[in-house]
């Protein structure tokens, strides 16, 4: 069961990735086992690959107010 506040990390995500939902879905599908690799992001004109764990630490990290800007970059 995914919990509340795990939901609203995930919407507040919107203002960070322009495909915050469909990188949602495949942490969710990683996170029970249901897929493998990394999360392909979208920000600004980039695509970024990142692995789960720093897919979430930025989502949550962004949720919690200690994150406010998420920028891609040539250095993955």
């Amino acid at each position: 069961m995914i919990g509340l506040d795990k939901i609203r990390a995930l919407i507040s995500s919107r203002k960070l990735f322009k495909n915050w939902l469909s990188a949602g879905i495949k942490f969710y599908l990683i996170w029970r086992g249901l897929s493998k690799g990394a999360i392909m992001v979208k920000c600004g004109d980039r695509k970024c690959k990142m692995n789960p764990l720093t897919y979430a630490s930025i989502v949550l990290s962004h949720h919690n107010g200690w994150l406010r800007d998420f920028v891609c970059n040539d250095n993955g």
